[in-house]
């Protein structure tokens, strides 16, 4: 049985943009010598060894719209499975070393299972929800195997985490492909996922953590009813809450639905972003109220010609409420076959990055990036790319986050 390795790669300029770790899942030998962590290799470094099965199918780091990492204090955190602990914990980065510590702070123990991570900088509470990996579209599921919320409190003092009292809550119906976390400017969490080909929704209320409201399927104009692979994603930004998913029935598209802060459930306005092809594959990001737009999209599409597609909300008095609010930049062609794109925004120097899994002429796979200025979005279509996370002897890797 081969082990599974992760790899990390923060690049020097971009130590304050983001940190991206992966799974190495394909490896090419049989009996794997064990390495020291942060092993270098072509591009980033090697690190511990996990199980195979976590995630549900050794892929820890998956899903596309879903993090498993955070900045706060000065450090790189993540969440981990730790083999030692037999749970997912939540580690630290020590950036002198490379080396991902277990800080023996217990997340979800389900082996199974993948998370969405969200720092709240301003209360200093981190939010994790995490699921049981349904590799198509989720279905109900008893108590145990729901979709479930941790919070934690952080002391600056002793830089750990404490598991708030209360916590975890089962704020789900069921299992799902992925499950994502966001919470709005007034102070509500909101997750959305898809079950039974439904994109569902549900939120906290009256500011209290704790409480919950009963999940229900997004008012999405009948573009909710998705496929079974379909997945969605949520984004606050500018007093609205943002669910943006991939209807792959034909024709194959990808939708955004828009919420005013503090409306009621049912008040949703969706649109259609992008009709040309869609996908399983979105990462969002937002500003407030930027020149350059609110809302970005990383997605994937079924297109040769245009594989990796960058979607911008361009309007930012209208909300991203209509379909011309929103424009379209083709990041990759089918050449070096990218796929699960992420999206990250550096704001201080204008620019934008774009990471894909991408394949040499060889088949060997690793992690690129491609820059665009934030300002004058332009991508060189054809070419690979720079390479982040890269090996010669472990050629499999995948899932960036």
């Amino acid at each position: 049985m081969k082990p599974n390795l992760i790899t990390l790669r923060p690049k020097d300029n971009l130590i304050n943009l983001a940190l991206i770790f992966v799974v190495i899942y394909g490896l090419l030998f049989g009996n794997t010598v064990p390495v020291s962590a942060s092993t270098p290799v072509d591009a980033g470094y090697r690190d511990f060894i996990y199980p195979n099965g976590v995630g549900g199918n050794s892929e820890p780091t998956g899903e596309k719209p879903e993090s498993k990492l955070w900045w706060n204090d000065g450090y790189w955190w993540g969440s981990l499975w730790s083999s030692a602990g037999d749970a997912y914990h939540i580690y630290r980065l020590e950036l002198s070393t490379q080396d991902w510590v277990d800080t023996g702070v217990a997340l979800d123990d389900r082996i199974d299972s993948r998370a969405d991570a969200l720092w709240d900088q301003v209360n200093q509470k981190l939010y994790v929800v995490s699921h049981i990996f349904a590799a198509n579209s989720g279905a109900p599921a008893p108590p145990g195997q729901r979709g479930e919320l941790y919070r934690y409190s952080y002391d600056t003092q002793t830089t750990a985490y404490t598991l708030d009292p209360g916590f975890p809550i089962e704020i789900t119906g069921g299992e799902s492909e992925t499950l994502v976390i966001e919470k709005d400017s007034a102070g509500t969490l909101w997750v959305t996922y898809v079950e039974n080909s439904k994109v569902m929704l549900n939120h906290s209320l009256n500011g209290n953590d704790l409480t919950w409201g009963t999940p229900y399927v997004l008012p999405g104009g009948g573009q909710e009813n998705v496929s079974s692979d379909d997945i969605s994603s949520v984004i606050a930004y500018n007093n609205h809450i943002g669910v943006m998913w991939s209807n792959q029935n034909s024709p194959k598209e990808m939708y955004f639905a828009v919420h005013p802060v503090g409306s009621p459930d049912d008040v949703w306005t969706p649109v259609r972003t992008y009709s040309v092809s869609g996908d399983d594959h979105i990462n969002l990001k937002a500003l407030e109220t930027d020149s350059a737009g609110n809302v970005y999209a990383a997605i994937k599409t079924s297109r040769n010609a245009e594989l990796i597609v960058l979607l911008v909300c361009k309007n930012n008095i209208n909300r991203c409420k209509t379909e011309s609010d929103w424009v379209s930049y083709t990041a990759y062609d089918g050449t070096h076959s990218p796929t699960r794109p992420i999206l990250l925004i550096d704001l201080s120097n204008r620019d934008l990055y774009i990471f894909t899994r991408n394949k040499e002429a060889n088949g060997d796979s690793g992690i690129y990036y491609k820059k665009a200025s934030l300002d004058n979005i332009q991508f060189s279509i054809g070419d690979i790319g720079v390479p982040f996370i890269k090996s010669s002897t472990e050629t499999g890797v995948n899932d960036p986050t």
